[in-house]
């Protein structure tokens, strides 16, 4: 047999693992934040802890979540932090759907790195710290989410707040048609 029709029948046997082993698991924490730090900032097994405060406003009403995505070998392969906040008076067991704004912050908003400005360590508090997303617009929205619903200028819905960890990665958020994995993991928890 040619060379080359091994390689095509060995290529062809081989493709369907292929989708086997780039799969991901998806997990949704409530409550938490995600965060690859060492031991002396979240001595969590799971490495679910709590947000580093990072505004100089009170910041307790936005709810904490991760989204983490595990490979076949059980590792953490991928994971956004986010915040959202829901508005008042808010019922999960209503028929209607609530509106909801995703707030997409800037560079100096990511959980890890703004190249050039900063650049947190795993021993830094602040890294991966899904604080400081919420630092533009997180106090206007909040204000309006707590207004009564027929104020003029109340969000009677949810605002939710993605961190990236890099450069806030939704500048470059296609290439070539395709979403960067900042924005397949929002897409995701959207």
């Amino acid at each position: 047999m040619n060379p080359r029709r091994w390689l095509l029948s060995g290529m062809l046997a081989l493709a369907p693992l292929c989708g086997v082993v780039a799969q991901i698991n998806p997990v949704f924490n409530p409550g938490y934040s995600y965060r690859q730090v060492f031991d002396n900032v979240c001595d969590e097994p799971d490495r679910l802890c709590h947000a580093h405060k990072m505004v100089s406003w009170t910041d307790s009403q936005f709810a904490e979540f991760a989204y983490r995505g595990f490979n076949e070998s059980n590792f953490v392969v991928e994971f956004m932090n986010w915040r959202m906040i829901f508005p008042l008076n808010y019922d999960s067991l209503r028929p209607e759907k609530y509106p909801l704004i995703m707030m997409l912050h800037g560079a100096g908003e990511s959980g890890r790195i703004w190249t050039g400005r900063y650049e947190y360590a795993p021993d830094d508090v602040r890294f991966d710290n899904n604080g400081h997303n919420i630092l533009h617009g997180g106090q206007e929205h909040r204000d309006a989410v707590n207004r009564q619903p027929t104020a003029s200028n109340a969000f009677p819905g949810i605002v939710m707040w993605p961190q990236a960890s890099y450069n806030g990665a939704w500048d470059d958020g296609w290439d070539n048609g395709n979403q960067n994995s900042p924005s397949e993991m929002a897409t995701r928890i959207l």
